[in-house]
């Protein structure tokens, strides 16, 4: 159901979810945690009839992907190849020390 102008109030089972297309939000968590609408917010948009593309981050637009790419990026050689780092790696591992549940 559309709220308002911007807000929806969409019905999913027995739960229902607050989808606010102006903030960007949504109460399931996905729209503000991956920055692209989840599913509740696509409803809304779609009911809108307003593009996907016009609610995601701008990190996931084309340009974003093809100026990450544009540089050359080298092979990594084999892990048998890479230099020895004698100092960062222990000669032997020990497991972790055991520790008892407390009784009680």
């Amino acid at each position: 159901m559309m709220a308002s102008e911007n807000m929806f109030d969409l019905s999913e089972s027995e739960k229902t979810h607050i989808v606010n297309l102006s903030d960007r939000t949504c109460e399931c968590g996905v729209f503000q945690l991956i920055r692209l609408p989840c599913k509740h917010a696509a409803s809304g948009i779609v009911y809108r009839r307003e593009p996907l593309e016009a609610y995601c981050d701008p990190w996931f637009s084309m340009d974003q992907y093809l100026k990450t790419y544009t540089a050359m990026m080298l092979p990594i050689p084999t892990e048998k190849r890479w230099p020895p780092m004698l100092e960062l790696m222990p000669k032997s591992f020990l497991p972790p020390p055991l520790r008892r549940a407390p009784v009680g």
